[in-house]
């Protein structure tokens, strides 16, 4: 998708890297991390993801970094048993 100038890769076996990086994340962390920890986690996961691999000039070796708007004023945990 190419909106405004920005891309969200996505392998074509796996899908989004976003979405791998969040399900893995709230899979192993959702019992000791709140949410916004969570999210923090996922942007560095995401950021260190392998570049692009196009082939082409303008779109090879790219990498990205999510960006999330938080308004919450307090902890949000996944599950009730946080540790």
């Amino acid at each position: 998708m190419h909106l405004l100038g920005y891309l969200s890769w996505r392998g074509t076996s796996y899908g989004s890297w976003y979405i791998q990086a969040l399900c893995s994340e709230i899979a192993k962390c959702a019992k000791t991390h709140e949410l916004i920890q969570i999210m923090v986690r996922i942007n560095n996961t995401v950021a260190k993801h392998v570049p692009s691999n196009t082939g082409q000039p303008a779109t090879h070796g790219m990498v990205q970094i999510p960006s999330f708007t938080c308004m919450l004023r307090g902890s949000l945990w996944l599950v009730n048993d946080h540790k």
